[in-house]
């Protein structure tokens, strides 16, 4: 049985050989469209299950954003291969279907709504440290030992590179502040790219974000491993920093965050100047995301997102500039 190109191909008997239960009727909701992907909301009767459906994007556009950042590819190797051994909550994979015309359809439990949190507040304390907790749980998964499918840092970046020095939209993301760095950076990542490459690599998520992230009474749940590789130990939690938390509470729970998960690490690998030069290296590398909200037409959400990493580079200009010599 093929693989649906768009939810109109999703019928009742195919569910059903997903799910291997009886589906007669199948209720959608559109959870609207991904950056990279188009998601669903399906109730199943008389089964009464509920699910969350991703499949390949309806627009064109979309679809090669995906193609171009192979996200299908990973998210497809992600719950194939790791999602069983990595120790922390992910949503339950039920079926995981990768053809070769590059379609993909990932059926997931329906992860209930967590805690209201106002994406202009950002996270509070107790979730920031969740969250340090959380990644320190993924990154010290030990990727080398494993499949060699596993996606490897620079995987995306060259393609994030070519849109950043492409762009027009920075000057209007970024107007003041930390604008020469930042502009620098866009023009000259892969210029730059040797810097990250020779830092120590961890797997990551690589969009560690509120929009991806579930808080729960039991736990932290998360989603979307579509962008996932190994990265820069600094990466994801710069990415977190700048994302999901405001910039004065940024500022006051910097430091401690990074203790924090250096502590729930408990390597001898890990160093904490190593890691707050990786981290703050790594805010740079944050700009691709306003960017990509922007030119999807989500300009409020990006100017927040821009202005805090602006913030947070012009906190750390000096040390910056000093590592990208």
């Amino acid at each position: 049985m093929s693989i649906p190109s768009t939810i109109s191909e999703v019928s009742p008997a195919w569910l059903a050989t997903q799910m291997n239960c009886t589906v007669d009727d199948i209720v959608v909701t559109n959870l609207g469209p991904g950056y990279m992907s188009d998601v669903f909301y399906l109730r199943a009767d008389p089964a009464n299950l509920f699910i969350v459906l991703k499949l390949s994007a309806s627009s064109p556009e979309r679809r090669e954003l995906a193609h171009r950042f192979d996200s299908y590819r990973k998210e497809h190797i992600f719950y194939r291969d790791l999602a069983a051994d990595i120790d922390i909550r992910l949503p339950r994979c039920h079926f995981n279907l990768m053809a070769d015309d590059g379609h993909f359809a990932l059926g997931l439990d329906y992860i209930q709504e967590g805690m209201s949190i106002d994406p202009d507040a950002g996270v509070d304390e107790e979730q920031m440290f969740e969250a340090m907790n959380t990644l320190a749980r993924l990154h010290i998964y030990d990727w080398s030992t494993t499949d060699s499918n596993i996606p490897r840092f620079p995987a995306g970046f060259t393609a994030a590179a070519e849109d950043l020095a492409s762009t027009s939209a920075l000057p209007e993301l970024f107007p003041t502040g930390a604008t020469d760095l930042i502009q620098d950076y866009a023009r000259n990542s892969l210029h730059y790219l040797p810097k990250f490459v020779n830092q120590t690599q961890v797997l990551s998520h690589m969009d560690f974000r509120l929009e991806n992230l579930k808080f729960l009474d039991e736990g932290l749940t998360v989603l979307d491993w579509g962008e996932f590789s190994t990265a820069p130990q600094g990466f994801d939690i710069a990415y977190f920093m700048v994302t999901s938390v405001s910039s004065e509470n940024r500022r006051k729970w910097e430091r401690h965050a990074l203790t924090t998960y250096l502590d729930a690490i408990d390597s001898e690998h890990f160093d904490l100047e190593q890691l707050i030069d990786s981290y703050r290296l790594c805010l740079l590398t944050a700009i691709y995301m306003p960017l990509l909200m922007y030119t999807a037409g989500n300009r409020t959400d990006a100017r927040i997102v821009a202005d805090r990493i602006a913030c947070a580079v012009n906190d750390h200009a000096n040390d910056i500039r000093r590592l990208l010599r």
